[in-house]
């Protein structure tokens, strides 16, 4: 898959199993704006990619996440990467 929103889309309707609008919630984006990004005339920026690896981590695979950036799959499983923990930097 070429790019980063068909791989979007893909992930979204073959493993998450949810629609645009339901995928959306939490993401601090409108369905629109989402249908956008997988129709590729607008691309997602860091922030996005960020919350959306926060909300669906549980879901998505790191292999999956580094296919939806790169394209390519590694094979590569949690176990295989070390937990780095989320700084907090409203909370210092």
């Amino acid at each position: 898959m070429k790019t980063i929103g068909v791989r979007l889309r893909h992930l979204r309707e073959n493993k998450l199993k949810l629609s645009r609008e339901r995928a959306v919630e939490g993401l601090g984006i409108i369905a629109k704006t989402f249908e956008r990004y997988e129709n590729d005339e607008t691309s997602p920026d860091a922030a996005f990619l960020t919350r959306f690896w926060a909300r669906y981590n549980k879901q998505l695979t790191l292999d999956d996440i580094n296919w939806l950036l790169t394209g390519e799959r590694t094979g590569a499983a949690a176990k295989d990467f070390a937990r780095v923990p989320l700084y907090n930097v409203e909370a210092a």
